[in-house]
């Protein structure tokens, strides 16, 4: 019986290392896969930013060539045409103010 008995210990303590490697190995497992996930994590992000970097480079190119090129050349127009016209409006100010100093005399 003792012998049994010995032989009983010795399959329960050989199947306790075995379930003890099995978790030992399914935790091995399952470190490898969260780091394989978290690395192509990384690199699909990486990838996004970097696209994401063009787009905005794109949309400023657009923005810059579309958008604000024809309002600064709106703007430079519209000053000119501001100077233009007070010019003019101090040309004919000076004309009345010596028309009306021609008169007084």
């Amino acid at each position: 019986m003792e012998t049994a008995r010995d032989i009983a210990i010795i399959v329960l303590v050989v199947q306790a290392l075995i379930i003890w490697l099995a978790v030992l190995l399914f935790g091995i497992f399952c470190t490898v896969v969260i780091i394989e996930s978290t690395v192509t994590i990384r690199r699909f992000l990486r990838r996004t930013s970097t696209q994401a970097s063009r787009l905005g480079e794109q949309v400023d190119q657009v923005i810059d060539r579309n958008v604000l090129s024809p309002i600064a050349r709106y703007e430079r127009g519209r000053t000119q045409i501001k100077a233009f016209l007070e010019n003019i409006r101090n040309g004919l100010q000076d004309i009345q103010d010596s028309v009306r100093s021609r008169g007084s005399d």
